[in-house]
């Protein structure tokens, strides 16, 4: 099985020379993909009675089938291999989102298998701003990529602010551009292959109440505010008082380590975005405060957003409550949005935790908690050690019977 990196298929997209095969409006590479947009659909509405290995089997041989469908009716090899990045990519989000991805599944994804990548959330829309540049040559790609964004393909904007707006802005314009160069969607045929199996359900639309409750509603923000500012150094006093305290873990002393998470985290530790380090009982993940956000800040850096989706799809596999701890260092800080660094090691702890929640199963599971400056991991005495103790640390509690990939001993997973 052939593996290209995006880089290569980028390249490749923009650099041929033949436009796409267009008869009648008809677009073959939609064609071809309807089973694996039927799959992607039944994933979002239904439970599979197969086994993990069985759901990527059939996956990986419809993907081959329609590799084959795809160029016997004339479609360019480049666009083949475009259109399979998009398919797997759409398909794997959607088992992650949809309770289909397990451990197995997160090892061996349909983007590892084809492509040897774990994330393609921010490469299905740079690959798109590429080729709208050039829509006659791609506008059969373009329409392939429309309808993964009709059926609920969402990529990087799933976890940043405003993101579905941002896709039904994107899903407009495709459609002016589809309606420029072919005249008409291929709506009829994706309505066809897909509704009248009845894999989608409607849903109702509503007035939204907060329209009607606007003025209350900013009075009541105002109000909070100032008593916010108000009680600010108290309660950051409360909670360093609170955060001081030690609490006796019922958990074995040992100096066995345990990898189950780690290994699902590998591309990540290697390439030292996170940090893992795991003993019986409490697997804990540890990122740095000044790569995760901007200075002063609770907003994500964009490319921490697919470490994250990796990071909650391998919590997806271990049982046991999760706890995001957001840390400072000592430096006293006050302003509006965050009068104490507890409230900004809150703040923190919050967004990492709204990314999780759009990937782990079971939300109940996690909780979110600021920890200001305590549990420093080195003396705050230079501006490197104060890097250090910025941070966000993800702790699985493992509970008793989590299936371990591997026990070592005194190894400690970091870089």
């Amino acid at each position: 099985m052939q593996t290209i990196k995006f880089e290569e298929i980028e390249s490749n997209i923009l650099n041929q020379d033949n436009a796409e095969l267009k008869q009648k409006g008809r677009n073959y590479i939609v064609e071809a993909a309807i089973p694996l947009l039927n799959r992607a659909s039944q994933m979002k509405y239904f439970q599979s009675k197969l086994s993990t290995q069985e759901i990527l089997n059939l996956l990986r041989k419809e993907i081959e089938q329609f590799e084959e469908v795809a160029e016997e009716n004339g479609a360019t090899y480049e666009t083949v291999k475009a259109a399979r990045y998009c398919l797997c990519t759409l398909l794997d989000e959607f088992a992650a989102k949809n309770g289909w991805a397990t451990q197995e599944w997160s090892a061996h994804s349909l983007l590892v298998t084809f492509h040897n990548e774990t994330w393609g959330g921010e490469q299905f829309f740079q690959l798109l701003d590429r080729i709208k540049t050039e829509p006659q040559k791609n506008i059969n790609l373009i329409e392939l990529m429309y309808y993964c964004l009709v059926l609920g393909y969402m990529g990087k904007y799933q976890v940043l602010n405003n993101g579905k707006v941002t896709v039904e802005n994107i899903k407009k314009d495709l459609e002016k551009i589809i309606r420029e160069y072919k005249g008409t969607t291929s709506n009829n045929l994706l309505k066809d292959s897909v509704d009248k199996k009845g894999l989608f359900i409607a849903k109702g639309k509503r007035i939204p109440l907060w329209s009607i409750l606007v003025s209350g509603l900013a009075v009541a923000v105002l109000t909070h505010t100032f008593l916010n500012w108000k009680l600010a150094q108290q309660t950051n006093n409360v909670n360093t008082r609170i955060n001081a305290l030690q609490v006796q873990q019922n958990l074995p002393i040992s100096n066995e380590r345990v990898q189950l998470l780690a290994p699902l985290l590998k591309n990540e530790i290697d390439n030292k975005l996170i940090q893992v380090y795991e003993i019986p009982g409490k697997s804990t993940i540890t990122i740095l405060g000044d790569e995760l956000f901007a200075s002063g800040s609770d907003k994500i850096q964009d490319r921490f957003y697919p470490v994250l989706a990796t990071v909650s799809q391998a919590l997806n596999n271990v049982d046991g409550q999760i706890t995001v701890s957001g840390y400072t260092d000592d430096r006293p800080i006050s302003s509006a949005t965050y009068p104490s660094n507890w409230h900004l090691s809150q703040g923190r702890a919050d967004a990492v935790k709204a990314i999780l929640l759009n990937y782990i199963r079971d939300e109940s599971r996690v909780r979110s908690e600021g920890k200001g400056s305590d549990n420093p991991v080195v003396a705050n005495n230079s501006p490197e050690n104060r890097a250090k103790n910025r941070r966000v640390e993800i702790t699985v509690y493992i509970q008793p019977g989590s299936k371990q990939l591997a026990t070592t001993t005194g190894v400690n997973v970091q870089n």
